[in-house]
């Protein structure tokens, strides 16, 4: 795995929904020679929650993971992605990437891409991310790309959140 990886080289797959039905029942799935490492992957909730999202009827691009990955396609780095369809002109985002690859701009590029392509639909006005304020780095993240601090509550899990947004 290269350590000079660079923000802008990394691509964003979406995933299919046979691979997340596949994660959804933990089975094995072909990443075409790509590696995995601990971390890159969406959560499990994630994972059901936009599985869920998908049969219901939302669009594949609001509700299916991204993953990030090398340019060359050899590993999967993180994921990233919506939480659903644009309500009432806000959409929520969340990112991940594996531990080893931490600290190297890659959250960065993917948030922006993500960004991207709230801002090109008209629909779209604010984008939000639900950060636990002990996440410093991600925290920081938000802070880099514009986001503004909202409010903090407790979460349908009971955890205290930071609710950020940033507006188009």
């Amino acid at each position: 795995m290269s350590q000079d990886l660079e923000a802008s080289s990394i691509e964003l797959l979406q995933l299919h929904p046979l691979q997340l039905q596949k994660l959804c029942n933990r089975e094995p799935v072909d990443w075409a020679q790509m590696r995995v490492p601990d971390g890159a992957m969406p959560s499990h909730k994630a994972i059901v929650r936009a599985l869920h999202q998908w049969r219901t009827g939302i669009p594949a691009k609001w509700c299916l993971p991204y993953l990030i990955v090398t340019p060359t396609r050899d590993v999967i780095i993180g994921a990233c992605g919506f939480k659903g369809s644009p309500v009432e002109g806000t959409l929520e985002i969340y990112y991940g990437v594996a531990p080893y690859f931490r600290g190297k701009g890659i959250a960065s590029q993917a948030l922006c891409r993500l960004l991207q392509v709230a801002a090109a639909n008209d629909g779209v006005e604010r984008v939000i991310a639900h950060i636990l304020p002990r996440n410093t780095p991600s925290r920081r993240l938000v802070t880099r790309m514009g986001f503004k601090l909202e409010r903090r509550f407790l979460d349908t899990d009971g955890e205290d959140v930071e609710q950020w947004c940033w507006t188009t």
